[in-house]
């Protein structure tokens, strides 16, 4: 996007190198006097806390764009203030929508410009919406969904993954949350396979990292979920401090207690000196969580995952008086049809968080198969059911395909202690 922009604006590009570094990046702006800069936010963080960061002058600099992940608002203010970046603006899209779909106006009120993805680009269309396809009301938060020229026309050579994720009405769903105002602004709240259900709360890892990237100390945070046997899924936050800074663990949780709901404080902290990233930034989530699971000793799926359901594999028998029943399931699924699936998962869990003997359930991913999604549920007693439950009709089908045994054969399957319900090949 940024190489475009120069050849069509005949605009010189100044690439500081093979790859990023933030010195050197710092060195070519103040050096060539650059006065745009793009960057996805673990950039901008990493050069606003380079040690000799002061020693540059960057005076030349007025405008870009961050993108990539979401921004944190505090990061936006720190880039506007210390970087000279005034007019800088936020973009969102992805790959598949060519890439860019929403973008703040360096013309808008500061506060829209570091908090909102902007409005939607011209000649596109979008919609929020929920788990039945409804579009929500102005201001509620659901799945966004893009239509126009720029949505791509699908995956090479890859007819299922397409068929998942553009409907058949042309929409491309992103499994982005987001929300729309009464303005047309788009905030982005996480990632529907980010959403962590602890005790049946619904809680979206971005608005926790926002909060505690206001910790004068912290430098960058990622927040994930991680499984418990009590609650379903606890939060687990890594955190990179600030260079000279005195943080434990203790202290991030008071720093949260009183300010934000009590279930929202993180359980497990850990500092670290990075994140595990893609080669432009991007952090892996998904690698977190498997160390987090490692080192936790957390009931994690197995390492190879089978290819599709097929019978039951159980361990020895349970022993169904204990307080309480915990069961994990595997559910392999078709490449492409992860999002999708884990979508009416966490539609199941939020059901069955009704009944009076339920305790919690989660939803997260294969440590070792991106294809696979792992469902946990813990319970009051030895229940004798499994996921029955009332599903919205886009699911239905798709549901009783996926899992003939759990809605025409539960008498099948027992609750075990040590969790351990899987699925393999006949």
């Amino acid at each position: 996007m940024g190489n475009l922009g120069c050849l069509t604006h005949a605009a010189t590009m100044v690439y500081p190198g093979e790859s990023f570094e933030p010195a050197a990046t710092l060195q070519t702006m103040e050096a060539e006097k650059c006065d745009v800069l793009y960057g996805v936010p673990t950039m901008f963080i990493a050069q606003l806390n380079q040690p000799d960061f002061a020693k540059y002058n960057l005076s030349s600099l007025r405008r870009g764009i961050m993108a990539g992940a979401p921004c944190p608002v505090e990061v936006m203010k720190e880039v506007m203030s210390k970087m000279h970046m005034g007019e800088i603006t936020i973009a969102y899209g992805m790959t598949e929508t060519s890439p860019v779909s929403f973008q703040s106006s360096r013309d808008d009120p500061i506060e829209l410009r570091v908090s909102t993805v902007g409005r939607v680009q011209p000649h596109l269309d979008v919609k929020i919406i929920d788990t039945d396809g409804r579009v929500v009301p102005r201001g509620e938060p659901g799945e966004l969904c893009t239509r126009g020229y720029s949505v791509m026309l699908g995956y090479w050579g890859d007819e299922v993954r397409t068929k998942e994720a553009i409907d058949s009405d042309g929409w491309m769903h992103t499994g982005d949350l987001a929300t729309i105002d009464e303005d047309g602004y788009c905030r982005i709240v996480g990632r529907i396979k980010d959403m962590v259900i602890r005790g049946g709360e619904n809680i979206y890892p971005r608005e926790v990292e926002e909060f505690l990237h206001r910790h004068p100390d912290v430098q960058d945070v990622q927040v994930i979920g991680v499984p418990d046997a009590r609650y379903g899924e606890e939060l687990c936050a890594w955190i990179v401090p600030r260079a000279g800074a005195m943080l434990d663990e203790e202290s991030i949780r008071n720093f949260c207690r009183d300010q934000i709901a009590h279930y929202k404080v993180p359980r497990y902290v850990r500092l670290v000196e990075g994140f595990p990233t893609t080669v432009t930034g991007k952090v892996q989530k998904f690698e977190m969580r498997k160390q987090m699971v490692k080192e936790l000793g957390l009931p994690s799926p197995p390492a190879q995952a089978p290819s599709h359901i097929g019978h039951t594999h159980m361990s020895s028998a349970p022993n169904l008086s204990s307080q309480t029943t915990e069961l994990l399931v595997f559910l392999p699924l078709k490449p492409g049809a992860r999002e999708r699936f884990q979508r009416m998962l966490f539609e199941v869990a939020e059901h069955i968080a009704k009944e009076p003997d339920f305790v919690s359930a989660s939803v997260y991913e294969d440590m070792d198969d991106p294809d696979t999604i792992v469902l946990y549920e813990s319970w009051v007693g030895s229940r004798e059911h499994l996921l029955k439950t009332q599903l919205s009709k886009p699911y239905r089908k798709e549901y009783e395909a996926a899992l003939p045994q759990l809605l025409k054969a539960e008498r099948r399957f027992v609750f075990l202690k040590p969790p351990l319900v899987r699925y393999s090949k006949a």
